[in-house]
């Protein structure tokens, strides 16, 4: 999907685009809900997008537990 743009809840000035595989983040520096990616490495960027994207393959089960989504190789 290239040139796919997601945007977060309103006001987030968070905006993630994806082209052939390439994910590209861009924010407002003084947003002060992802102001701490101003002080961030890009290799710690990218991990903070990894363990999101994981965070993102789970779901909670109706007794409370996580599970993980099939496909779960991230």
């Amino acid at each position: 999907m290239p040139n796919e743009q997601k945007e977060g809840k309103a006001g987030d000035s968070l905006k993630i685009q994806v082209d052939d595989g390439q994910v590209t983040l861009d924010w407002d520096r003084n947003d002060p809900m992802w102001n701490f990616l101003n002080n961030l490495t890009q290799e710690q960027i990218q991990d903070f997008v990894n363990e999101s994207i994981k965070h993102g393959l789970q779901t909670t089960n109706l007794d409370g537990e996580t599970d993980a989504r099939e496909g779960d190789g991230v």
